[in-house]
Parts: C-alpha cells; structure tokens; sequence
C-alpha cells in the first residue's frame, strides 16, 4: 500500500513464476533493477541507505531505504527530486509457486501511476524517450506468447481485453490485434524491435530448435553477440547483449 503526494492510496498486487529470492534481487540490486525500470541505479540496500534511480535521463527518483526483511519485505521512500512517498513492496510465495510483489503501480510498468505528482513545472514536458511502445499485430494472443516464451516479456495484469496486451518494464512494450490481415514481412516491415539478452547464442539455438524464423545469423558487432529474427507480424526483432557499443564513449586523448 503507497500513500502518495495528493493522498491517494494505490495497492498493485503482481503474481511473477519466480521464487521471493529471485525478485528481491531484481529490486535490491542495481543492475539487476534496471532491467525493468529506469537508465542507471545507485541502490544500497540497508537501513538509511541510498535509493536512487534514473528513471528517464534526466529525471531522477530517490529516497533511502528503511525497512529490509530479505526476501520477504522491502520499504523505501520514494520521490521526485525533492519530494519523496514510502512504497512497501511486500514479497510472499502464492499457491501457484510464484510470488507476488506488492507495491505501487509502477511494479506493473505503467510509467506514471503510483509515482508521486511531479513537483516541479514543465515536468517530462521535453521529449527525452518513449514512455510507452505499441505494435499494431494480427492476433495479440499469439504475439504475446511470443514475446514471453522467446524475450522474457512479463505481462501487465490489468486486462486490456482479448486484443491487447501489455508488458511490465520501461518502456512499457504492448501488442494490439490492430493490424488488418495484411501481414508486413520482415524484409519491408519499417519496425524494428531490439531487445537486450543475457546470452544471445543460447537464445539463438533455442529459437532455432523451433523453426523461428532467422534474419541475421549471429555475429559479433559493437553491441556484443547479436542476431535478428522475425516475429509471428514478421517484425524485425534484433537481439544483443551490451547496451554501450564497444567504441563508445571515444577514449580521452
């Protein structure tokens, strides 16, 4: 439960096919945490420490940690720079062997819900990044399935209706069974998908192992071991691992 700026109360509960140990390292560890909120994260996760995070770049939520009880409970403040409101993201085991994070909305990646109001004039109001990414698809279903099966993708609990579907993380990534029957192929389709991987060789064999379709074999580029398959829309969905190309930034002279 989250008390935030105007008063409101948001309670968000999320159910996730992973143990409470797993999800707490997602929420206490900075390059862990970044995977699905935020640029950067300077996390030190004991009473009185330091909670910061780069939400957008530029713009930067912090508070510190006050009450820790690994895996179980997580309490923090939380605010805009200045500002801030005190999130409890409680951590349980269900029936279902999953585990369910409790806290604001934002633990469902909706970019703005259970933040507190900015506090300062002109806030986001310069367009630094996308907040939210939807793909027009012929069956959203399928899609999603997909995208969890192959990438990871972790859905919204919120029911959009059998059409639509949304993803936890930032930015937020949704399908939308928009597209008419006229399907785009990879070659001429003007989207292109990237998506960062842990072991991308690993993800290739498995996409292989089931007929997926390849647009690029593997090779070793600027962002690391990279590969491009086509999507069941035909989209180009390119897979890397390192977000920072190897040549940059340029050494100092």
């Amino acid at each position: 439960m989250d008390t935030i700026a105007d008063g409101a109360v948001v309670v968000r509960e999320v159910a996730i096919s992973a143990r409470p140990e797993t999800v707490w390292e997602f929420l206490v560890d900075p390059r862990k945490a970044v995977r699905w909120m935020g640029v950067s994260a300077s996390l030190d996760p004991r009473p009185g420490g330091q909670y910061r995070v780069e939400v957008i770049p530029g713009e930067v939520a912090a508070g510190e940690f006050v009450e820790i009880d690994p895996p179980r409970r997580l309490v923090h403040t939380w605010g805009w720079e200045p500002g801030s409101t005190s999130p409890s993201l409680p951590v349980r085991p269900s029936s279902s062997s999953s585990c369910c994070p409790t806290g604001t909305e934002r633990c469902c990646g909706s970019p703005t819900a259970g933040f507190p109001t900015p506090p300062r004039p002109g806030f986001m109001r310069k367009a630094r990044s996308p907040g939210f990414i939807s793909i027009a698809v012929s069956d959203a279903q399928r899609s999603a399935v997909f995208y969890e099966k192959y990438l990871g993708a972790v859905r919204d609990t919120f029911d959009f209706g059998p059409d639509a579907v949304a993803f936890v993380g930032w930015p937020t990534f949704a399908v939308n069974a928009a597209r008419g029957p006229d399907v785009p192929s990879p070659a001429t389709s003007p989207i292109q998908l990237w998506w960062r991987a842990s072991d991308a060789q690993s993800l290739y064999a498995k996409v292989i192992a089931d007929d997926v379709p390849i647009l690029q074999e593997p090779f070793d580029g600027p962002f690391g071991r990279t590969f491009a398959m086509a999507d069941p829309d035909g989209y180009r969905v390119t897979i890397y691992e390192k977000d920072q190309p190897q040549f940059w930034p340029p050494p100092r002279s």
